[in-house]
């Protein structure tokens, strides 16, 4: 009696409790394409001036042009090379996974224009533009995800900006896009994408996350995609001690765009090769490496450059 007592008090607290353990939104398992800036599954790589790559890229069936002058930090896939038939299907077993999260708030076009957004699963079943800002709040929790569904083609305008604010982290952002997607001129856009259809970074455009096409041509034109970081490296600052002839240099080798580099106390910087400037010698400076979104890691490294001595008389 005891025994069949406790089942059913069970059962009725498995059924009352809230659906943050059953029903909590999961981000999709990317597998090995969780390391590719750009990957499609059948279309052409094209690019178009210094645009920079801070992950892998590579296409199962197409063309790849335009690198260099780009760059890519990473791997850079022949076409047809064996392993991107699992990564292939990786993308495709996510943009399935997210096409079939159960939408929690339906939303109208155009997103943005200062929208803040809280964590769950938005969806528009048509196609849609983002115009100004749109703001992801995660409201304190490092672990929010947000899922947004486009039914169709989707572009942003010229200029404008996805922002991460009270803990939201980059790592759990996506877009699944049921068409081309257009990122605008000069524009800043924060997630994965994952889509069906052709995916275009106009002029100085910046990807914080993933460009993933199930199929369609990826094009690129200036711009910078940056693959979600978890965790911060310590800089490593190789120094050259200054001599009587020679002043002396910083460079952080393991320079990495996707982390934001903090000097303490103030006044030196990083450019993008990693070397640093603006130090003042027999000062000791800690450099602090954050990731890009919200919920970063940090991890910090001190340097000191010696004052050169006086030449001899």
């Amino acid at each position: 009696m005891k025994t069949k007592l406790l089942y059913t008090l069970v059962a009725v607290y498995l059924f009352l409790m809230p659906n943050v353990i059953f029903g909590q939104t999961t981000a999709p398992n990317l597998g090995t394409a969780s390391s590719f800036g750009v990957f499609t599954g059948a279309g052409a790589i094209t690019n178009d001036g210094n645009t920079v790559v801070n992950g892998d890229l590579g296409t199962f069936a197409g063309a790849i042009t335009g690198f260099p002058p780009g760059i890519v930090t990473g791997t850079i896939y022949p076409v047809g090379d064996p392993y991107l038939n699992g990564v292939r299907a990786d993308v495709e077993a996510a943009y399935t996974d997210l096409s079939n999260r159960t939408c929690g708030t339906v939303l109208t076009t155009p997103l943005g224009n200062g929208q803040i957004l809280t964590p769950g699963v938005y969806c528009i079943g048509s196609a849609a533009t983002l115009e100004g800002g749109l703001i992801l709040d995660a409201q304190g929790d490092p672990n929010a995800i947000f899922i947004i569904q486009i039914g169709g083609a989707f572009s942003t305008s010229a200029n404008s900006t996805i922002t991460l604010i009270n803990g939201a982290c980059l790592s759990n952002v996506y877009w699944q896009i049921g068409g081309a997607v257009e990122l605008g001129a000069n524009s800043v856009f924060r997630g994965t994408i994952v889509a069906d259809g052709q995916i275009e970074l106009l002029e100085g455009s910046t990807l914080y996350g993933r460009a993933l096409a199930i199929s369609g041509a990826i094009l690129l034109n200036n711009n910078d995609i940056i693959v979600p970081a978890d965790q911060a490296e310590a800089p490593i600052v190789a120094l050259v001690q200054p001599t009587c002839e020679e002043p002396g240099s910083a460079t952080i080798t393991n320079y990495d765009p996707a982390y934001t580099y903090v000097f303490s106390p103030a006044g030196p910087v990083v450019d993008a090769s990693g070397v640093i400037t603006g130090f003042t010698p027999g000062v000791t400076y800690t450099v602090t490496a954050n990731n890009t979104d919200e919920c970063a890691s940090a991890a910090s490294a001190e340097f000191t450059i010696e004052e050169a001595e006086e030449a001899p008389a």
